[in-house]
């Protein structure tokens, strides 16, 4: 009888592995010695067995396995390291800055000499080199043009999360030459799923790029959120100047998702797409690009350009706020595209038009274009529009607020135009874009972010400019905006009021509608039907007013269902998540009795730009209050989501019936 004997995959633990480039050599347990990071910097290994350490970089990324989280310690280390191990979906491969210290890969050696041509290279060619890999806490700078001439590059990988990264060149000063355009992050195509986030880069030629590498293909579902990209600015050799950009989306990148950054002092678009479409940007801010040169780039806050690309969905822009730029959004379309989805922006004071979107009449390329604030663009005083966008398709371009009134009202009936009343805040007006007290070109509320420095940590960074521009631009009780937007189904679901308001920040207030104007018929109005009476009731600025029912005599907003964003399964850690919003609940009477209705009231602190809410559970509905009465005994929950500029928090408060 033959015996047939079966044995299973050595399970292969998760290891702690060190960098630290003060040793004399590698703390290995095959030579009887392991590391201790307790002890001071230079006191070498330890005789023994326990977590093991390398003195290089690459010397460590040569040999981690799966779910192994390397820690790297601070200091100056002059390598290109290229990692080409495997993790897998559950066990990460995790490179991570140990406690809070810096390790910083230079590109030069201290005598400028050896140039390298990138910090931190994931990937290669043909795939299954790098995926699942996690670089954590780096700072790369001064990489050469030369060789993979990049500082962080990713190609052909599965799920590469690039965070918490500082890039930046502090070689030369001024305006950067060609010799030195090299980019900050590339992410080459066929790489599925990378994710940037959390990252200060500035002074080199190009923040964020993602693009089609040869003929291998393009980069599909990248995220890249968080980031803070600024002072990109070339000398006008060729089209160094004209391709200095904040964040790239280019040749054929498929469903981005490019949300929560902020650009500006960007030589040409501070977020663009170029050859590429079927891309989400939403709750970026981009300002002062193209602030000073002529000669180079448009200077577009926010630019989608499919360039002959097709897509299965159109490109989303919804929710960002572009100002002093030379323009602030530029949405191209092509034939045989679908007509991009635009919701939401807000573009001011930029030097030529404010928002512009390719005209088409009929069929699928044709933009729907709603619930956004242009005004006062044109500040170079040429003869640009604060929207250009003329199509004839009733309904598409409608809702929005159009400074100067440039729209025709028989296709877009619920335009706006006038004033908008910006600032909810008094002691933050929109005239805060307009105090310059050092003559930097920059207003003195947004000087802190010019300084790489400034802030702890790029989250603080984009979290301070969020607080700042929800503050000037959200909207003051008086705004025709308010109540005057068009609801969109899956987009902007909760909100105070009657209906949406038009803008990238939802107010507190509600605005009291009068009913619509009865369309003309042949059939003579009954002289017994009252004419009822509608009065406006202000809402004093310190008391949020509870959301109204409303009355059923009110034409209903239309609705449209828009596309889904795309989504990630990688959350930020724990320790950067929000936390400035306070959000609790209670019940009233509690406990109580059957058929008594029971009030579950939410209090809400800290936040910026206004709230929405969203009760669920027990109790649904959308204001600060949500009331029911239960006819049976038992326990109730409710829970109360509130939203406002920056995050959504939640609570639950539960009420008892007893008989």
């Amino acid at each position: 009888m033959a015996l047939f004997l079966l044995s299973a995959p050595a399970i292969l633990l998760a290891r702690t592995i060190y960098v630290d480039n003060q040793l004399a050599g590698d703390c290995l347990n095959t030579n009887g010695k392991y590391y201790n990071p307790s002890l001071p910097r230079g006191a070498g290994c330890v005789n023994g067995s326990g977590d093991e350490a390398y003195n290089t970089f690459q010397d460590a990324a040569s040999n981690v396995l799966a779910g192994d989280t390397v820690y790297v310690r601070g200091g100056t280390y002059y390598e290109a390291v290229t990692i080409t191990r495997n993790g897998t979906p559950n066990a990460r491969i995790t490179f991570q800055n140990f406690s809070n210290e810096v390790p910083v890969i230079n590109g030069r050696n201290p005598d400028g000499t050896n140039p390298r041509g990138h910090c931190i290279y994931i990937g290669g060619a043909n795939g299954s080199k790098g995926d699942y890999v996690t670089i954590d806490g780096f700072t790369c700078k001064n990489a050469a043009k030369s060789g993979k001439a990049v500082h962080i590059g990713v190609f052909w990988t599965k799920n590469t999360i690039i965070r918490n990264c500082h890039i930046f060149r502090d070689d030369f000063v001024g305006l950067l030459p060609d010799s030195l355009a090299v980019r900050g992050i590339m992410v080459l195509g066929p790489a599925e799923d990378a994710v940037v986030e959390f990252c200060n880069i500035h002074n080199v030629s190009t923040g964020i790029r993602s693009s089609v590498s040869g003929e291998y293909g393009a980069p599909t579902n990248p995220i890249f959120r968080y980031n803070h990209i600024h002072h990109i600015n070339m000398t006008n050799e060729g089209d160094n100047q004209n391709n200095a950009q904040g964040i790239a989306v280019s040749s054929g990148t498929e469903n981005a998702l490019v949300e929560y950054n902020v650009t500006h002092h960007v030589d040409d678009a501070g977020i663009q797409n170029d050859r590429s479409t079927g891309n989400t940007y939403q709750y970026n801010i981009s300002y002062l690009n193209d602030p000073f040169y002529t000669v180079g780039g448009g200077g577009p806050g926010i630019k989608t350009h499919p360039h002959g690309a097709v897509a299965s969905r159109p490109d989303t822009v919804r929710y960002n706020v572009s100002f002093l730029n030379n323009q602030g959004l530029q949405i191209n379309i092509d034939s045989g595209n679908y007509g991009a989805k635009v919701y939401h922006n807000i573009a001011y004071k930029n030097r030529e038009k404010g928002i512009t979107v390719s005209t088409f009449n009929f069929g699928q390329e044709v933009a729907e274009f709603k619930n956004n604030i242009s005004y006062k663009n044109n500040t170079s005083s040429g003869r640009f529009v604060d929207v250009d966008y003329n199509t004839t398709a009733t309904g598409m371009n409608d809702y929005n607020f159009v400074g100067d009134g440039n729209f025709n009202q028989t296709f877009s009936p619920h335009n706006i135009s006038d004033n908008p009343r910006f600032s909810l805040f008094s002691n933050a007006g929109i005239g805060l874009l307009d105090v310059d007290n050092n003559s930097n070109g920059t207003p003195d509320v947004l000087d802190p972010l010019n300084d790489p420095n400034y802030f702890p940590n790029t989250y603080n960074a984009i979290i301070y400019a969020r607080q700042q521009i929800a503050n000037i631009f959200s909207l003051s009780s008086s705004s025709l905006a308010i109540d005057s937007g068009f609801f969109i189904a899956g987009l902007n679901n909760t909100f105070n009021g009657n209906a949406p308001d038009i803008g990238a920040f939802e107010s507190p207030y509600t605005r009291i509608l009068p009913p619509p104007t009865p369309t003309p018929t042949s059939t003579p109005t009954p002289t017994s039907t009252p004419t009822p009476t509608f009065t406006v009731t202000p809402t004093p600025s310190s008391t949020i007013t509870p959301t109204p029912t409303p009355s059923s005599s009110v034409t209903p907003t239309p609705t449209y269902t828009s596309t889904p964003a795309p989504t990630s399964s990688i959350i930020p850690s724990p320790s950067i998540l929000p936390s400035n919003l306070n959000v609790s609940c209670s019940a009233s009477p509690n406990p109580s009795l059957p058929n008594t209705t029971i009030t579950f009231r939410s209090a809400v602190t800290g936040g910026v730009g206004g709230y929405s809410f969203a009760w669920s559970g027990s109790c649904a509905g959308s204001s600060l209050e949500c009331s029911k009465s239960f006819p049976l005994a038992g326990t109730y929950s409710a829970t109360i989501s509130v939203r406002d500029a920056l995050t959504t928090k939640t609570a639950n408060c539960q009420a008892s019936v007893q008989t």
